[in-house]
């Protein structure tokens, strides 16, 4: 259950630039689930994993430009 998500969490984790807390909770906000605390008990539903990985490098995406 939540391998999917867990890697999507973890991706975000590793490499966020910044604060990882801030960023793990843009994800949560984005997604609509509390996916940095329990990811790993959630399923991994086809439209939620998409949506997490899309949140994520969403999330990274805007922290790379904003950053230079």
């Amino acid at each position: 259950m939540g391998k999917e998500l867990v890697e999507v969490v973890e991706f975000v984790r590793a490499r966020a630039r910044g604060n990882a807390v801030v960023e793990l909770a843009r994800l949560n906000l984005l997604v609509g689930r509390a996916l940095s605390r329990n990811a790993g008990s959630i399923p991994d539903e086809p439209e939620l994993v998409a949506r997490a990985w899309s949140c994520a490098r969403e999330i990274l995406e805007h922290e790379r430009r904003g950053k230079r």
